[in-house]
């Protein structure tokens, strides 16, 4: 067992330090106003890092999230870098290879659990191969590239850590039966507490973790083979009940979250069913984007509308489905991944809107281990077919393979390389989003916005003018084009815009301050002073600002 355990560790090793090296170019990246700012650069909340520090992090929403292990990691950064991105990127590279270390881990303790179920696995070599491929995959997929390149996605790290390490316990809790005096059995409780402790670091990092009881339900299904009848499957629920009650508290805290920022979209402006429809033609989009990974963006929009292209995709859900559940009497591991791969996604999946996006790269970062071990599954199995053939044919079928295998992993990581160069800055990031979806109004946005901070008016004016024709009905957008048409000196098209923004969301403290500036420009005193107030009610404290000075200045006029 010693010699098993020690050559997991050495590959996974091997792998972790090759997948930090091709992910070394990111140490050249820089910020992108893509999140970074509001989590990093502009966020006050995590400098210095302290003890309010940390009491902030878990008792206020900010950014439509609370995930205060998050916030703790980025304030600890900061102390430690300051504001230079490398730092930042270098801690991203290294959860990203520890994960990578610890799939392979999990993967190589699940599929000797699942070996004798599986005659492919019975073979030592043939688990190490198919753990080691899931690691290699994981590691060096481009579909990863968001996850790890883009810092203000250090939440999915986190979370992926301790997702990992409380399924590594809890393998070590299901291996031991109640009332075993072996090694394994004497820390059945600790692995369980230790199961429970990650989990809720896990929360703490990211919500999107609250799928791991129902994951650990399927997991006792099989492999463990814990729930065999009503019995068991009730005292499975039973054991797991602590892990759902901090589930609902973290589905509870999050949704509070998102609409203290107005993320949550209403059933009245997406319906149940399109919703739906939409939902699962993304769990097959993002199978097609682990076989062929191109045409990957930081923003996928919403669809306006159902098109015939959602059918070929429901097709293929049903038929995936179907034959999952049909095979699983002669075989459970299909379904338990199928299965798997689809309650992980759930929770970003559609079926609850957050945001205008439809999908999202980053969202596969644990969900993709299910068909990665699939791939490493079918390496297995090339390998003991070039073991059972001829002799004759053994060294060229095996030749061919290791071809094949380092042909795939040259190409991944090559392309992997070549997206973490996009994320380098905001122009080469949301220019390459314009070139691949030309109608990408949040593309357009987020480059005036760098366009703006850099002072270069014209170019801002032309992404706004193009955000806005693609996407109308977004106020931030139609506050951003009225900022640069005021900074251009053009204040009736400004006021036009703030009043448009305005009428898209009555509480948009931004734009109401800002006609209350365009007012007093024009000499309209009265009015101004009527969208100050209003704006300094919403919090807007530069607006509260702006109506103490007029206040001064009228009494010093009074005088």
């Amino acid at each position: 067992m010693k010699k098993i355990i020690k050559a997991d560790i050495i590959i996974a090793v091997i792998v972790a330090v090759g997948v930090f090296c091709i992910y070394l170019p990111a140490l050249q990246n820089g910020f992108t106003n893509f999140d970074d700012n509001g989590y990093v650069t502009e966020n006050d909340h995590i400098r210095p890092f302290g003890a309010v520090t940390v009491q902030w992090a878990f008792t206020q929403f900010y950014a439509g999230n609370w995930h205060p292990l998050t916030w703790i990691s980025h304030g600890i950064d900061v102390a430690l870098w300051d504001l230079n991105p490398t730092g930042h990127h270098l801690s991203n590279n290294i959860l990203h290879a520890l994960n990578t270390f610890l799939v392979i881990l999990l993967m190589a303790r699940l599929t000797r659990i699942a070996a004798s179920k599986l005659p492919v696995l019975r073979d030592e070599r043939a688990v190490l191969i198919a753990a080691a491929t899931t690691g290699i995959l994981f590691g060096i997929h481009p579909l990863h590239v968001e996850s790890v390149a883009w810092i203000s996605e250090r939440k999915d790290l986190l979370c992926g850590l301790f997702f990992l390490l409380s399924l590594l316990a809890y393998a070590g809790y299901a291996e031991a039966a109640p009332g075993d005096e072996s090694p394994s059995g004497k820390y059945r409780s600790r692995n369980f507490l230790l199961t429970l402790l990650f989990f809720f670091l896990a929360i703490l990092s990211k919500p999107m973790a609250i799928t791991l009881p129902v994951i650990l339900l399927v997991l006792d299904w099989y492999p463990f083979d814990r729930v065999r009848n009503l019995a068991t499957l009730r005292s499975a629920l039973v054991e797991k009940i602590p892990f759902l009650l901090i589930s609902l508290a973290s589905a509870v805290v999050t949704i509070l979250a998102q609409r203290s920022e107005g993320a949550l979209a209403s059933l009245v402006q997406i319906p149940f069913v399109f919703r739906l429809f939409v939902s699962i033609k993304v769990l097959i989009l993002y199978l097609g984007k682990m076989v062929l990974p191109i045409h990957l963006v930081p923003f996928y929009p919403y669809p306006r509308m159902l098109s015939p292209d959602f059918l070929l995709p429901i097709l293929f859900a049903i038929a995936i489905s179907i034959a999952a559940f049909r095979y699983a009497r002669k075989n459970r591991l299909w379904l338990t991944v199928w299965s798997i791969y689809v309650i992980m996604l759930l929770p970003v999946i559609g079926i609850v809107q957050v945001g205008g996006q439809s999908m999202a790269d980053r969202y596969t970062y644990l969900p993709s281990i299910g068909p990665f071990f699939l791939v490493g599954l079918g390496a297995s199995r090339i390998y003991q077919k070039c073991r059972g053939a001829r002799d004759r044919l053994v060294l060229p079928l095996s030749a061919l393979s290791l071809v094949v295998g380092a042909l795939v992993i040259l190409t991944l990581s090559m392309r992997t390389i070549k997206q973490i160069g996009i994320w380098n800055n905001n122009i080469t990031l949301w220019s390459y989003a314009i070139e691949q979806d030309p109608d990408n109004g949040l593309a357009y946005n987020q480059r005036g916005l760098h366009y703006g901070h850099e002072g270069e008016f014209e170019k801002a004016l032309e992404d706004f003018q193009k955000a806005a024709q693609f996407s109308p009905r977004d106020y931030n957008v139609r506050n951003n084009l009225g900022v640069t048409l005021h900074r251009l000196g053009k204040y009736v098209d400004a006021m036009k815009e703030y009043t448009v923004s305005i009428e898209i969301n009555p509480n948009n403290a931004d734009a109401i301050g800002n006609r209350g500036l365009i007012y007093l420009k024009v000499g309209d005193v009265q009015s101004a002073v009527i969208d100050f107030q209003r704006s300094c009610e919403l919090g807007l404290a530069s607006s509260c600002k702006k109506l103490h000075d007029l206040q001064n200045q009228k009494n010093n006029q009074g005088q």
